[in-house]
């Protein structure tokens, strides 16, 4: 039974919220509003996390009770921006938030169907000679099952070695330090990975949350093992008085025009605002990042594509027509 919120969902429940809590309502009377409508589990979560904020407990405090929906980034987010007395704005930026990321989904979905479509006909179209052909060496099936079954168990394996073996630990963590260093991906994954990390130690330290406190729990919301480990080393930098310039600094995970602006933030006596605005920024190349490696994946499918329809023509007029 499905149990996490997709993109849109998140979207529309932060969406719900800031302007529930803009309205002036309660927060339990909001909740209860918002489970109506809802079946199955979504009910029972707002349900449940209605009951908990009804009782004294704060939304952050009772969202952390679901896991299966919420995750640190968002009980971080959402605790930062209750204590700082900026629940309206943080959740429209989350709803926000999402609903790119919901766009961009859809995109990436939209974005694969041909590529996939394409090396599918490239494998099964060529070889349709074997069903109308007479005298040839092997049959359609023995033609197009291998490289099928292969493509499928190549799949097939990397997803339960991901599920059993690569989700936490130190294999994550060499895993996701491998995976930025990749062209394209690498510099879409680190950005999503810091955009985070700004969203979150901006909503903490707009709450007051003391620096190291926030520094640490805003690096477990990286969302990539590599950049959190570099983050959570760099914490003893802050815990023996020095800044946050020094912070990402040691840590390596930040250009040198983001070491600037983070350092103009801190010498404004704005940070979290300038983290918040630098958030947004990145928001923005991951989105031009995004269509761009899209694109790589469409022409790149397009080309082998092209190239196994090329392979399979070719060995077939040299070995049965005497060609060459």
């Amino acid at each position: 039974m499905k149990k996490r919120m997709n993109y849109k969902e998140l979207s529309q429940f932060y969406n719900d919220l800031s302007v529930f809590w803009k309205s002036g309502l309660p927060p339990s009377q909001a909740l209860d509003t918002m489970k109506k409508g809802k079946k199955g589990p979504k009910f029972w979560m707002i349900d449940g996390l209605q009951h908990r904020v009804s009782k004294g407990e704060s939304t952050a405090s009772g969202m952390s009770r679901y896991p299966d929906f919420f995750d640190d980034f968002q009980v971080m987010i959402i605790r930062g921006a209750e204590e700082s007395g900026k629940m309206v704005d943080t959740c429209k930026n989350l709803s926000n938030y999402y609903e790119m990321r919901g766009r961009e989904k859809k995109r990436l979905i939209g974005g694969m169907i041909y590529p996939v479509f394409l090396l599918h006909a490239a494998i099964l179209l060529p070889n349709l000679k074997y069903l109308f052909a007479a005298g040839l060496d092997k049959s359609y099936a023995a033609a197009v099952l291998p490289p099928l079954i292969i493509a499928y168990g190549i799949l097939a394996i990397g997803y339960a070695c991901w599920k059993t073996l690569f989700r936490s630990g130190r294999a994550r963590e060499i895993i996701d330090g491998i995976f930025l260093k990749l062209p394209l991906v690498g510099e879409l994954a680190h950005g999503l990975a810091v955009s985070r990390v700004f969203r979150t130690l901006a909503g903490l330290l707009d709450a007051g949350i003391e620096s190291v406190q926030a520094a640490r729990k805003a690096a477990g919301t990286a969302g990539n093992s590599s950049i959190a480990a570099r983050l959570a080393g760099a914490v003893p930098v802050l815990e023996h008085g020095g800044n946050f310039s020094g912070f990402f600094t040691f840590s390596g995970t930040l250009n040198s025009s983001q070491l600037s602006m983070v350092a103009i933030g801190e010498e404004g006596g704005q940070l979290a605002e300038t983290l918040e605005k630098m958030a947004l920024y990145l928001d923005e190349e991951n989105s031009r990042r995004f269509t761009t490696t899209v694109k790589f994946f469409y022409y790149s499918a397009y080309f082998i594509a092209a190239a196994i329809v090329a392979y399979t023509v070719i060995t077939f007029y040299s070995s049965h027509l005497n060609i060459f």
